[in-house]
């Protein structure tokens, strides 16, 4: 009799089991168009190349939450060394395109240390970028 019962349960509920039920969608986290990136940019590039022209936008580097870049480090090619320079606010000066046009066209160059401020002025560094500057 225990063995009847035992396997009227386990034949009733593999027959349950087998029976397609209405899946339920849950959605986790955000929704992706609330989500603001804080990813670093110039003229909406964020790695690889980029012309000589953009890497001089007179935007500079920005966010998407558009917060204030208070400054960041800059290094390229500069002949048989490398430079780095620290820049306060947001945009490359002349200068320093003038002199990747001259020796570090379609070489890597990196923008670090890159220190923001959000509204509540907190501030925070954001991810490295690097970039090919090209003609």
């Amino acid at each position: 009799m225990k063995l009847f019962l035992f396997s009227f349960l386990l034949l009733n509920n593999l027959v349950v089991l087998a029976q397609p039920e209405e899946i339920e969608h849950v959605k986790i986290g955000l929704d992706s168009s609330d989500v603001e990136n804080l990813f670093p940019h110039i003229d909406h590039i964020y790695d690889g190349e980029i012309l000589i022209s953009q890497l001089g936008d007179l935007e500079g580097i920005q966010t998407a939450k558009n917060y204030k870049i208070l400054s960041f480090v800059i290094s390229y090619p500069h002949g048989e060394k490398n430079l780095s320079v620290d820049i306060k606010g947001n945009v490359i000066p002349k200068e320093i395109i003038e002199d990747i046009y001259k020796y570090a066209i379609g070489e890597m160059i990196f923008i670090t240390n890159i220190v923001t401020e959000d509204i509540n002025k907190h501030i925070f560094e954001l991810v490295p970028m690097n970039l090919i500057p090209i003609e």
